[in-house]
């Protein structure tokens, strides 16, 4: 009945992210996953393409300038989703994301803390 965040680390090719796609793939609601040696600008706007593919409704955003804008846009697409079922987002390869100065974990933790601990997703 409440939200979870779960954190599987563990050596390269080893088959973490197929055993979260096979375990969640009827919950899963949103995925991204991070482009090795990519930009700031590049992991943003792949988050931000991720969540237009899911979402139709808000094929009309802009793309988000930092971080902050990005979660907002997060939220606003999984409060979208009505289903009483759970909602999984995997966000894959975390490290690449975090690129340098990007406030990206920062960030990751207000999402969590002000949005994702209050909500039952």
């Amino acid at each position: 009945d409440s939200s979870e965040l779960i954190a599987i680390y563990g050596r390269r090719r080893i088959g973490k992210t197929f055993l979260i796609r096979e375990t969640f793939k009827k919950e899963m609601i949103f995925e991204v996953s991070g482009i090795p040696d990519g930009t700031y600008k590049q992991q943003i706007s792949n988050f931000y393409n991720k969540i237009l593919k899911s979402s139709k409704r808000l094929k009309n955003r802009k793309i988000p300038n930092d971080w902050l804008e990005a979660f907002s846009l997060l939220e606003e697409y999984i409060s979208g989703i009505k289903s009483k079922k759970k909602k999984v987002i995997f966000i894959d390869e975390l490290p690449w994301i975090h690129t340098p100065k990007s406030n990206f974990t920062s960030l990751f933790a207000h999402f969590w803390n002000d949005y994702c601990k209050k909500e039952t997703i």
